[in-house]
């Protein structure tokens, strides 16, 4: 299964691809904020090195450029402006592949989406001094009562979710 989603992936990812381009590099982005296991900035010594990037993604994503013999670069970058920056590919030229982006309705009306290449599961945090006996979430409609939050441009959309019931202003 894990060989159909990556053939799935490449052949998506060639599909994405603009032909005509005036380099044969893929530009991608995905988020500065970070996405580990999937995407993260290298440390050396415990300090941040932002010039290399490390990862699940970044060592998928070596293996299907390899395969399809494209050069390729990751920049990452404040997730809207990555997701505005693909969104726009046609008139601005900057980058045209995101990855590590979930699905929804919205980003299906703007871009071309790959076979899932992977699956998170869902997890909360919440106050001990709130709830000193823990929380009993049975479904997710249960979660409404809650005031939520989460990080900011994030999708949560597919634990059935809408954008207004979750505050994402908090940016850091």
């Amino acid at each position: 299964i894990i060989f159909f989603k990556l053939a799935a992936f490449c052949l998506a990812l060639t599909m994405m691809v603009q032909p005509g381009r005036a380099d044969d590099t893929v530009r991608i982005c995905d988020d500065a904020a970070e996405w580990a296991p999937f995407i993260y900035y290298a440390r050396e010594d415990g300090q941040v090195d932002r010039s290399r990037v490390e990862g699940a993604t970044v060592e998928l994503l070596a293996e299907i450029f390899q395969i399809i013999g494209l050069d390729y670069s990751i920049s990452m970058e404040p997730w809207k402006r990555c997701l505005f920056e693909v969104a726009h590919f046609g008139e601005r030229g900057k980058f045209e592949v995101v990855t590590n982006a979930s699905f929804n309705a919205e980003r299906a009306a703007s871009y071309y989406a790959s076979a899932a290449i992977y699956h998170t599961r869902f997890g909360i945090a919440y106050s001990r001094e709130s709830y000193p006996g823990g929380l009993r979430i049975d479904d997710l409609e249960e979660l409404t009562k809650y005031q939520l939050c989460g990080p900011h441009g994030y999708n949560f959309g597919m634990y059935g979710l809408q954008s207004e019931q979750v505050d994402t202003s908090n940016k850091d």
